[in-house]
């Protein structure tokens, strides 16, 4: 048998943090413990029985790896990991987020003094024709040691092998239980090889120029310096609602990175946002079903120092949207 992570020999605690989407997160699984995550955690466990596991998942459904940049401090390197797994491929692919986020992730683990195993786990389309941004990850996978699995392939060896795949979703991305335990076995498969290589370096000359460490702090917006509320804002679990028009909330912060976060519902409406007197207008994303955190804006290049933010309620809905509200 081979001998596997090397750096966890003296460690008798093993820390591993989960970052990536809904398919991370668990979407569609019926409970947690059937999620892909949950089974390649009870994989671990059996391959090395005398450590201790804690395992976090750190899956936000809707989500990119921009805001999974955003939330590294938070979510990854909060944890102290030991091994970082992170899945953002299919998400990645209709965001259109550049290496850049990914790289930055990568650099912020490091420079908070971490050097845990990497992994990137790209998760696939039911359509075998939808591309994801799997390429991205295996350029960076390339260029700093870090393996990566492709569960396309799996699931185009299935197909070859003459085993029907599209049972194995719920609907276009996100897996169903069986789908869930096809992913499990196939990277705990993966960590097999994964882990039985060095520990990645980061360092050398980045990927992309604009690559650089970002720790971010969390803040309600109520809770932003210079903060005040025009209008009839009121607090609804944790964040703050309007149903007029003209509403306002503004405040300041200080620093160089900075990332707006709503909430995906059924009752959004437009608002707009504006950042050092530059506008957006912003359309909260629908849902019927689910309430959860979405990155809005976000900017990594804004120049060190104070800046001011301003958003402003609309009288304008997306037409799926319930009511009128930000």
């Amino acid at each position: 048998m081979k001998q596997l992570a090397l750096e966890w020999t003296e460690k008798q605690e093993i820390r591993v943090v989960y970052l990536g989407g809904s398919i991370t997160e668990g979407a569609m699984a019926s409970r947690n413990e059937n999620c892909w995550v949950s089974g390649v955690g009870k994989q671990l466990e059996k391959r090395f029985p005398e450590k201790k596991f804690l395992h976090f998942n750190a899956g936000i459904g809707g989500t990119d790896s921009n805001f999974g940049l955003l939330r590294v401090q938070r979510d990854v390197i909060a944890h102290a990991p030991d091994l970082l797994i992170l899945e953002y491929a299919v998400n990645d692919s209709w965001a259109r987020s550049d290496l850049r986020a990914a790289e930055s992730i990568l650099l912020s683990v490091r420079d908070a003094g971490y050097q845990p195993y990497i992994c990137f786990v790209c998760t696939a389309y039911r359509d075998p024709n939808d591309p994801t941004a799997c390429e991205k990850y295996r350029t960076l996978g390339k260029r700093y040691g870090i393996p990566v699995l492709d569960l396309r392939e799996s699931l185009e060896r299935e197909r070859r092998e003459g085993r029907d795949t599209d049972h194995l979703f719920s609907d276009g991305c996100h897996p169903n239980d069986e789908g869930h335990a096809f992913y499990a076995k196939e990277i705990g498969n993966f960590l097999e090889e994964a882990l039985a290589l060095p520990v990645p370096v980061i360092d050398g000359e980045t990927l992309d120029p604009r690559s650089r460490a970002a720790f971010c702090t969390f803040r309600p917006v109520l809770h932003s310096p210079d903060f005040h509320a025009g209008g009839k804002w009121t607090e609804r679990h944790g964040t703050l609602v309007t149903t007029e028009a003209g509403d306002t909330l503004e405040g300041e912060f200080e620093g160089s990175v900075f990332g707006l976060v709503d909430y995906a519902n059924r009752n959004g409406g437009k608002y707009l946002f504006e950042l050092d007197g530059e506008a957006n207008e912003i359309d909260t994303f629908y849902s019927e079903s689910v309430y959860q955190p979405a990155c809005r804006f976000y900017s990594f290049d804004l120049t060190p120092g104070r800046h001011r933010w301003k958003i402003t309620a609309l009288g304008t809905k997306n037409d799926t949207m319930k009511v009128y509200m930000s």
